[in-house]
């Protein structure tokens, strides 16, 4: 640590006499005219006035030159007590630089920070380049279009980061959409992209158990896919994500356990997108998000995913908030969820919204996450 000591001031003579004089002679002169004028009494002779001067002048020199002496002592006082405390930090710093051990949160977890891949420590960056490599450049989620690598790196960085801390260190991934329609997911005519990026990612976590299920509207495409692609999915599951028993049918097939992250990515229709949430919410786990990808389908209209461009238009409008159908679209639900969440009320008046314990919900590009409460690990 280079820090520069003040020095001592320097013992510096100051020509204290003349200027007295000077100013002196000044003063005495004007009250000897000033009382020459106001009464006849003998005015003293210059010789006197300048001995009485140059005593004064004297007497004045010898206070200045004690009150000179008194700022250096304190200057020399105050530059010796800093130079202390100079030394004292260098050596504190240079304690901390060369021998403090640097605390591993991860310390008797059985791994080390410098362990965990470079997506969960560093950037969305390193997301998007572990992604498309794990998909084989199979997934739409970090391309331009998209950018999702930023919603999806700050999010899964902390919970990987609480789950290795936590007592069963253990991630189960529901996705919605395997990528079975052409030009709607499917990238070069190959399905299933996102779900083998998933795997690729969360299996370089050391210590992390990762659980993936899919859910698929295309019954062929999905076991194909399957029966081409062993040991990715713990399940993939066939259905209808806008169907109440079909959603109902894959969770209690999953186990009737609560996921740790859903993330919707299948045919894109608002009602389709609305239902789907309302009815997986309260099957998302404490500490969990759920993320709806593609919600600019409020916003514009084209053919649905669903294994097929000949299917319903998602039905956005040009306001956002309306379907063609005069209907809610999914902005418009979002944003009665983030009413019942800014109105601290767990059910919103007239609309029957129940947060499911979501404390958090976020804007993305194109997409919209909601969190649950943290609890501590």
């Amino acid at each position: 640590m280079n820090t520069q000591r003040p020095e001592p001031l320097a013992r510096t003579r100051i020509p204290v006499f003349p200027l007295l004089i000077a100013f002196m002679s000044g003063i005495v002169f004007n009250g000897i005219l000033l009382k020459s004028a106001g009464n006849n009494d003998q005015v003293a002779a210059p010789s006197d006035l300048v001995t009485k001067l140059e005593s004064i002048s004297r007497d004045l020199s010898k206070k200045t030159e004690h009150i000179i002496e008194g700022i250096e002592e304190a200057h020399n006082h105050i530059a010796t007590a800093s130079s202390g405390v100079v030394d004292k930090i260098d050596a504190v710093c240079g304690q901390k630089d060369n021998s403090s051990p640097k605390i591993d949160p991860f310390q008797g977890y059985g791994i080390k920070l410098s362990d965990l891949p470079t997506w969960v420590t560093r950037t969305p960056n390193d997301f998007a380049i572990e992604m498309r490599k794990g998909s084989g450049g199979l997934t739409d989620k970090v391309d331009r279009g998209h950018l999702f690598q930023f919603l999806y790196q700050p999010n899964f960085a902390r919970m990987v980061m609480a789950k290795l801390l936590s007592k069963s260190p253990k991630i189960r991934l529901l996705e919605f959409g395997l990528g079975c329609a052409p030009g709607g997911g499917m990238i070069r005519g190959t399905p299933g992209g996102s779900a083998l990026g998933w795997k690729h990612l969360f299996d370089q976590v050391p210590g992390l158990e990762f659980e993936l299920h899919i859910f698929e509207y295309d019954k062929d495409c999905a076991q194909k896919w399957e029966k081409a692609n062993p040991n990715i999915a713990k399940m993939v599951h066939i259905g209808d994500a806008s169907s109440e028993e079909d959603l109902k049918r894959a969770y209690d097939d999953a186990g009737g356990t609560m996921f740790d992250v859903i993330i919707d990515d299948a045919s894109h229709i608002n009602w389709h997108q609305i239902k789907t949430l309302d009815e997986m919410l309260p099957r998302l786990a404490t500490n969990g998000f759920y993320v709806v990808e593609d919600i600019v389908s409020s916003c514009t209209d084209w053919r649905a995913n669903m294994g097929t461009h000949r299917g319903d238009k998602v039905g956005g409008g040009p306001d956002c908030m309306t379907t063609d159908q005069g209907e809610d679209t999914i902005l418009a639900h979002l944003m009665e969820y983030q009413r019942t969440l800014v109105g601290k009320r767990h059910k919103y008046s007239g609309r029957g919204f129940d947060l499911h314990g979501v404390t958090k919900i976020e804007m993305h590009f194109a997409s919209a996450l909601l969190s649950k409460e943290v609890e501590s690990v």
